[in-house]
């Protein structure tokens, strides 16, 4: 999460930006909370997620 960490620590200082949660394919991973954003939910929950929130700019990343 080197990337996605940076782009949230940068997120928290620009008042443009405010980083409201992530996705995590990793079951063990939901509900917990990564640099004080939580995972809330997976992949495949996204499509759900955008329908129900006003969201500006979603960012994706990989882990390689």
């Amino acid at each position: 999460m080197g990337k996605v960490t940076g782009f949230m620590e940068h997120g928290r200082r620009d008042p443009g930006y405010r980083p409201v949660g992530l996705l995590d394919d990793r079951a063990e991973n939901r509900g917990a909370l990564i640099h004080g954003c939580p995972v809330v939910g997976s992949v495949a929950d996204l499509p759900a997620l955008v329908a129900c929130r006003p969201i500006r700019l979603l960012v994706l990343a990989q882990d390689l």
